[in-house]
């Protein structure tokens, strides 16, 4: 536990400070010197149409909110952060009111280059049962920008949902 709670920290110090350096690697291309701290709902520009490299999942990814513009993908950064780890484990955080709080973790699987499973073994959420087993398809947009999609079984409702996840780190 103490050394998951210590990789969380190092996790959040790396997605912050490439946060940063995306924005302010942006902020030069615009004529701007110098930023400052980077707003939690920060706007970063991602080229469409390039060659996707990196089909890796592992690694750190903040949700998005997404808009595809004629110059790229256009994201709103917001304070969920998904852990994939190479150990295949995952943990949910979300930053609110200076605190973060673990939504769910589990175990993942990669089934192809197309779909893995997650296992969620803690939730936070009442409406998810411990145990439940999520089949989610992935396509990699860029090499910072992964579409998610899922069926959602909840125990009050179904239905499909898509998301959208920054590469903050590998």
């Amino acid at each position: 536990m103490k050394t998951s709670f210590l990789f969380l920290l190092l996790m959040l110090s790396c997605f912050r400070l490439n946060a940063q350096e995306d924005a302010s690697s942006a902020a030069r291309e615009e004529g701007v010197d110098q930023m400052e701290e980077v707003p939690l709902l920060a706007e970063i520009v991602l080229p469409a149409g390039q060659e996707v490299k990196c089909h890796e999942l592992a690694g750190i990814w903040q949700f998005c909110l997404l808009e595809q513009k004629a110059d790229g993908y256009h994201l709103k950064l917001l304070p969920v952060m998904k852990f994939l780890s190479p150990d295949q484990t995952f943990v949910n955080v979300l930053a609110a009111n200076n605190r973060i709080v673990v939504t769910n973790q589990g175990t993942y699987t990669v089934k192809s280059e197309t779909l893995y499973v997650e296992e969620i073994l803690k939730t936070a959420y009442t409406n998810i049962i411990p145990g439940t087993r999520n089949d989610i398809s992935y396509e990699f947009l860029h090499d910072r920008l992964m579409k998610v999609s899922f069926f959602i079984g909840l125990t009050e409702g179904n239905g499909l949902g898509s998301e959208f996840w920054y590469r903050v780190c590998d």
